[in-house]
C-alpha cells in the first residue's frame, strides 16, 4: 500500500526577500521589521521573531526560539494572503507560529482569504506549535504544514475556520519524522452557506509516537471531515476522531489508519446529527504486531438521520489482535451498516455490534452486515445486532 509523505519545500512559497537580516556564530535576538523580510539566526542559541507578513525566519545550527505572530487584516476588494515560514535547523528547537485573520473591512462572507504556515525543525528534539484562526466570516482556504525531522518532537497544530462564510477549507499537514513524537492535529471548519471541509494528514514514521487527531466540519451543503493517519514503525497510540452535521445537506467522514509494524493502539470515531445524508467509513490496518483496535460511528444525542452508508474495516494483520467495531444510528428511512473485521494470522478476539432505532413508521430500505474473519491461530468471534 503506498502512502503520502509530506515535505516541507520552498515551492511556491515566499517570493525574494524585501530585506535579510543575518545573525553573528553566537546567539543573537533577531526580528523581522516589515513584510517580506528574511531573518537567518546562524549559530548560537539564536531567538527569532515576527509580526510581519511573508516572512522567513530560520534560526540555523543550535537550540534556537522561533517565533512567529501574525494578525493580518484585509479589505474584501483586495487579494488576502498571510503566509509564514520557520526553520529550526539542527538542535532541540522551539518554534511557535500564529496566524489570525481579522475581519475584513467591509465584512464578505463570499470574499475569500489564504492562510499559509510552514515549519521545519530540523534534526533535534523539536517543539512546535501553530495556529491560524478565522476572526472574521470571509470564506478561505487555511494549510499548515509542519515537518519535525529527525529526533522526539512535540507538534501541535490548530486550525479554525471563519463562522458563517460561504466556504471554508482547513487542512493540516503533518510529518512527524523518525523517534518518538507527539503530535496533535485540530481542524474546525464552517461552511455557512455551502460547504465546509476539514482534514488532517499525519505521517509519524518510525519511533514509538502517539497521535491525535480531530476533524470538524459544518456546512448548510457539504460537510466532509476526515483524518488519514500513517503511524510507522513502533509501538504506537492513535485517536482519531471526525464530527460532521449540516442543515439539508451532505456530510462525508472518514478515519484512515495506517499502524505500521509493532503492537499499536488505535481509537477511531465519527459522530454525526441531523443530516439529509451522511457516508461514514473507518478503514484501519495494524500491521505486525498485537494491536488493539476500536472503531466507532455514533450519533449524538437527540438528533436522527434520514439516510446512513456507515462502514467499519478493521484490519489486525499478524499478530495476537483484538478488533471492535461498532455502529450506533437512530435512522428514518434507508441505511446501509457494516462491519468488516479480519483478524488475520494469530489468536485474535474479534466483536462487531451495530445498534438501529427507528424514528418512523415508513417502510425502510436498510442493509446492515456484519463479517468477521479470524484467519491463522485460536480466535474469539462475536456478533450483536
Amino acid at each position: 500500500m503506498s502512502v503520502r509523505k509530506f515535505r516541507l519545500t520552498d515551492a511556491a512559497l515566499i517570493t525574494p526577500f524585501a530585506t535579510l537580516i543575518r545573525g553573528t556564530p553566537g546567539p543573537d535576538d533577531l526580528e523581522a521589521l516589515a513584510d517580506g523580510d528574511g531573518v537567518y539566526g546562524l549559530g548560537g542559541d539564536d531567538r527569532l521573531f515576527s509580526a510581519y507578513n511573508l516572512t522567513r525566519l530560520n534560526g540555523g545550527a543550535d537550540d534556537d526560539e522561533v517565533t512567529t505572530d501574525l494578525t493580518h487584516a484585509g479589505s474584501a476588494g483586495a487579494t488576502n494572503r498571510a503566509e509564514a515560514l520557520q526553520y529550526g535547523e539542527a538542535g532541540d528547537d522551539t518554534l511557535s507560529g500564529r496566524i489570525r485573520l481579522a475581519a475584513l473591512d467591509p465584512e464578505d462572507p463570499f470574499h475569500s482569504v489564504t492562510a499559509i504556515l510552514r515549519q521545519s525543525g530540523g534534526d533535534g528534539d523539536d517543539t512546535m506549535t501553530a495556529e491560524i484562526v478565522s476572526l472574521g466570516t470571509a470564506s478561505g482556504f487555511f494549510n499548515a504544514v509542519l515537518s519535525g525531522g529527525a529526533g522526539d518532537d512535540v507538534i501541535t497544530s490548530f486550525l479554525r475556520g471563519p463562522a458563517g462564510a460561504a466556504d471554508a477549507t482547513m487542512l493540516n499537514r503533518i510529518d512527524g519524522g523518525t523517534g518518538a513524537d507527539l503530535i496533535s492535529a485540530d481542524v474546525y471548519s464552517s461552511g455557512g452557506f455551502f460547504a465546509g471541509f476539514a482534514e488532517n494528514r499525519v505521517s509519524a514514521d518510525a519511533g514509538d509516537d502517539q497521535v491525535d487527531a480531530t476533524a470538524v466540519a459544518e456546512g448548510v451543503g457539504v460537510a466532509t471531515a476526515l483524518n488519514s493517519v500513517f503511524a510507522g514503525a513502533g509501538d504506537d497510540h492513535v485517536h482519531a476522531e471526525t464530527t460532521a452535521g449540516t442543515n439539508v445537506g451532505r456530510t462525508l467522514q472518514a478515519n484512515s489508519v495506517w499502524g505500521g509494524d509493532g503492537r499499536d493502539d488505535i481509537d477511531v470515531g465519527h459522530f454525526f446529527g441531523l443530516n439529509a445524508f451522511s457516508d461514514i467509513d473507518n478503514l484501519v490496518w495494524g500491521g505486525a504486531g498485537s494491536d488493539t483496535i476500536l472503531a466507532a460511528i455514533d450519533h449524538r444525542p437527540g438528533y436522527e438521520q434520514y439516510r446512513l452508508d456507515a462502514l467499519n474495516d478493521l484490519s489486525g494483520g499478524s499478530g495476537n489482535d483484538s478488533l471492535h467495531a461498532r455502529i450506533r444510528a437512530n435512522v428514518y428511512t434507508d441505511f446501509t451498516l457494516e462491519n468488516r473485521l479480519s483478524g488475520g494470522g494469530g489468536a485474535d478476539v474479534l466483536r462487531s455490534e451495530i445498534v438501529v432505532t427507528f424514528e418512523s413508521g415508513e417502510d425502510n430500505v436498510l442493509s446492515s452486515r456484519g463479517a468477521l474473519r479470524g484467519g491463522a491461530g485460536d480466535d474469539v468471534l462475536t456478533a450483536v445486532g
